[in-house]
């Protein structure tokens, strides 16, 4: 066995046993979890967003004074 074949075969071994370690840890989640997760990640950014549009108008309103 070449040296290049072995280490195929160590790779696809290694990507193997790392997939089935990702599956076994992984639980099932159901849709209101999942749309409790996007929605709580939605309020995050909409509150970046706000805070960033609250100093926008600060500076442009102390820009005009």
């Amino acid at each position: 066995m070449t040296s290049k074949t072995k280490r195929a075969q160590y790779t696809l071994e290694f990507e193997l046993e790392a997939v089935r370690l990702v599956h076994g840890r992984t639980k099932h989640v159901s849709p209101e979890r999942m749309e409790l997760a996007r929605l709580r990640a939605e309020v995050a950014r909409l509150k970046m967003e706000r805070d960033i549009l609250e100093k926008c108008a600060a500076y442009f309103a102390n820009e005009s004074v």
